[in-house]
C-alpha cells in the first residue's frame, strides 16, 4: 500500500537525548506585545483534516526522503538551542519539504483543487528571512518560509523560532498568576510577537525537541481611554525608566538581534501593568493565540 503525505508526515520522530539540564530565558530589547493572548481554539487536528485532508490523503509519487532510525545517536543529543535548531534540519526540514514539493506538484496538476499560489519553501533562516527593526537593526528569526518565483526577493512568511524544552513549554502557559514558569514562556510569546509586527505577518510557530506551537495575531480596535485608565503614569514611567535586569540568562545569549553580549537594561516583567510594553499609540492591539 502507498504512503500518503499524511503517513510521511506523522512519522516518528528522531529518538531525542537531552544533556543540556540548565534553565534560561529569552529576552528581547524592545517588546511589541502582545496586549492579550487567549487560546488558538481553530488550531485542531478534526480542522486541518478538514482543510487540508483531501491533498493530504494523496500518495505519494517519490520515495521518502528522511528515515529516523538513520540519523546517528550523536546528531540527535540537545545541549543548547542550536542543537534543536540542527536536529530540526536533519529531519523536519527535509520531510516537510518533500511533502510541501509533493503536493504542490498534484496541486499544479489539478486547477480545481485550488489551495496554492506558488512553491512553498521551509528552511533555516539563512539571513535571507532576516527583519529590520524601527532602528534598522536585522532581527534574526530561525526559520523561514517563503514563495518561490518572487523575482529574487524573499518575504518570510512565517518567521519561526528554536527554543530548549527546559527554557518554553507551552503548557506554562497555563500556570495560575505570574509564576516564574509562566514569565518564562510569556517572554518567548513576546520574542514571536516582534517577528509577525515587524514582517506585518500573522502567523509563527515555536519549535523545541518536545513541541510544535504554531501562533497566530489576530489585532483589535484599542479603546484608548480604557488603556490610560489602566496603566496610568505607571505605565510611562516603566517605558523611560529601564533599569532593571532578569538575574540569569542563557548561555548563548538567546538574542535575535546582531548584538550579542550587549547589556541591554530591560524592564522587570514583574512591574509590567497590563501584561505588555507595547507602544500605547497604537491604534490596534495584538492577541496572540
Amino acid at each position: 500500500m502507498e504512503s500518503t503525505f499524511l503517513d510521511y508526515l506523522t512519522l516518528g520522530n528522531p529518538h531525542i537525548t537531552v544533556r543540556s539540564k540548565g534553565r534560561g530565558r529569552s529576552k528581547t530589547q524592545r517588546v511589541y506585545g502582545p496586549d492579550k493572548q487567549r487560546e488558538w481554539k481553530d488550531m485542531s487536528y478534526e480542522n486541518l483534516q478538514s482543510t487540508f485532508g483531501a491533498i493530504l490523503s494523496q500518495p505519494m509519487d517519490t520515495p521518502e526522503v528522511r528515515n529516523a532510525d538513520e540519523i546517528p545517536s550523536e546528531k540527535t543529543q540537545v545541549f543548547t538551542e542550536k542543537s534543536v535548531q540542527k536536529i530540526a534540519a536533519l529531519w523536519n526540514e527535509p520531510v516537510v519539504q518533500h511533502a510541501l514539493d509533493g503536493t504542490y506538484e498534484i496541486l499544479r496538476a489539478h486547477p480545481d483543487m485550488r489551495f496554492f499560489e506558488g512553491r512553498v519553501q521551509f528552511t533555516e533562516n539563512d539571513g535571507r528571512g532576516n527583519l529590520v527593526d524601527e532602528e534598522g537593526k536585522q532581527q534574526r528569526p530561525d526559520w523561514m518560509v517563503y514563495l518561490t518565483g518572487n523575482q529574487g526577493t524573499v518575504d518570510n512568511l512565517i518567521p519561526g523560532d528554536c527554543k530548549l524544552a527546559s527554557k518554553w513549554k507551552s503548557e506554562w502557559l497555563k500556570e495560575h498568576n505570574k509564576t516564574s514558569w509562566k514569565k518564562d514562556a510569556i517572554w518567548v510569546l513576546r520574542q514571536a510577537t516582534k517577528y509577525m509586527s515587524l514582517g506585518n505577518k500573522r502567523y509563527s510557530f515555536i519549535l523545541s525537541e518536545e513541541e510544535l506551537v504554531p501562533m497566530r495575531l489576530p489585532i483589535y480596535i484599542r479603546d484608548k481611554k480604557a488603556d490610560g485608565n489602566r496603566t496610568g503614569n505607571h505605565h510611562t514611567n516603566q517605558m523611560t525608566i529601564q533599569t532593571e535586569t532578569f538575574d540569569v540568562f542563557d548561555p548563548e545569549e538567546d538574542d535575535d538581534s546582531f548584538e550579542p553580549g550587549s547589556n541591554i537594561p530591560r524592564l522587570s516583567i514583574e512591574n509590567d501593568p497590563d501584561g505588555s510594553f507595547a507602544d500605547a499609540s497604537r491604534d490596534t492591539g495584538y492577541i496572540l493565540e
